[in-house]
C-alpha cells in the first residue's frame, strides 16, 4: 500500500484528518505489516494561494514552510502509535532537519524509515528566486542552504538511510506555458542523476557500503524485495544524451557534462 499523506495526490491522496485515523485503524485492525509511504505535508500551515511568481521563494517560505511537514509528521506518527499499527512507516523526501531527526531519534514501538531525494540533499531555495524558478518548485519545497547541509550530514552519517529519486520530468508546458493564476507544477527531474550522486557521495568521503545501503541494501530489505545487486559500467555519453533530453537541467553547475 502507498499513501500519501497530504495534498500532493498519489495512488491514495487523504488529506482529511478522520479520513487518515480511519485508514490508520482500519490498517491496524486488518494486522497489515507491509510498508506504508507518506507523503507528510499538513493542510494546516499550508497556504497554497499565496504564492508569488514574482517571488518563487513564497512557495518554501510561505505557502509551505517547515511546520507543514512537521505538523503532519507528528500527526501521523500519533495516530499510526493509538492503533498500534503493525507495518512500517516510510516518511518519503523528508525536507526538513526536525523530522529527520525525529524518526532516527524515535524509540517507541513503531517502525520508522526515512528518505531524502537528490535535489533537498543538493539544491537550496535560493533557486526558488531565480529566473528559472519554476523548474525548483516541488513538494516538499527546497529549504535553506543550512537544512541541505544538515541533511547531506545525516545520509552520510548512515541517520537517513534511503535515497530515493521523486523524478517528475515535467514538460515545458508544465512549468511555463500556463493560464494565468495557473501554478507552475511541482516536481524536478532527475532520473538520470544516480551515477554523478554516487561519485559526490565517494567525494564527500561516504564508504562504499553506506552509499550501497542507501541506493539499494535498504530499500530491498524494507520491501521484501528479491532483487539481487549487480554491477555495470556507466555509458556516460548515453547518459549525457538522457540529460539532454530533459527541457531543463537543474543540477547545472553541481554536476559538469561530460
Amino acid at each position: 500500500l502507498k499513501a500519501y499523506w497530504g495534498p500532493s495526490m498519489g495512488n491514495l491522496g487523504i488529506t482529511d484528518i478522520e479520513d487518515q485515523q480511519i485508514v490508520w485503524q482500519t490498517l491496524a485492525e486488518e494486522g497489515f505489516d507491509g510498508v506504508l509511504v507518506g507523503h507528510f505535508e499538513s493542510l494546516d500551515f499550508m497556504d497554497d494561494d499565496r504564492y508569488n511568481p514574482h517571488d518563487p521563494e513564497t512557495w518554501s517560505r510561505i505557502c509551505r514552510p517547515k511546520e507543514v511537514e512537521i505538523d503532519s509528521y507528528k500527526q501521523g506518527i500519533e495516530m499510526a502509535g493509538e492503533v498500534k499499527f503493525h507495518g512500517t512507516i516510510h516518511v518519503a523526501h523528508v525536507s526538513t532537519i526536525e523530522v529527520a531527526d525525529l524518526i532516527h531519534n524515535y524509540q517507541g514501538s513503531l517502525q520508522l524509515r526515512s528518505g531524502v531525494t537528490p535535489h533537498h540533499l543538493l539544491l537550496n531555495n535560493t533557486s526558488l528566486a531565480g529566473e528559472h524558478a519554476a523548474w525548483y518548485k516541488c513538494n516538499p519545497p527546497l529549504r535553506n542552504e543550512e537544512t541541505k547541509k544538515g541533511l547531506l550530514e545525516r545520509l552520510l552519517r548512515g541517520e537517513i538511510p534511503l535515497i530515493e529519486s521523486d523524478h517528475a520530468p515535467h514538460t515545458v508546458n508544465d512549468k511555463l506555458n500556463l493560464p494565468s493564476g495557473t501554478l507552475p507544477a511541482s516536481g524536478i527531474a532527475n532520473g538520470w542523476v544516480w551515477p554523478y550522486l554516487i561519485q559526490y557521495l565517494q567525494e564527500h568521503e561516504m564508504p562504499e557500503e553506506k552509499i550501497r545501503d542507501a541506493t539499494f541494501n535498504n530499500a530491498v530489505g524494507m520491501y521484501n524485495l528479491n532483487i539481487e545487486p549487480r554491477t555495470t559500467e556507466v555509458d556516460w555519453k548515453k547518459l549525457e544524451e538522457l540529460r539532454r533530453s530533459y527541457p531543463f537541467d537543474a543540477f547545472r553547475g553541481i554536476f559538469p557534462s561530460v
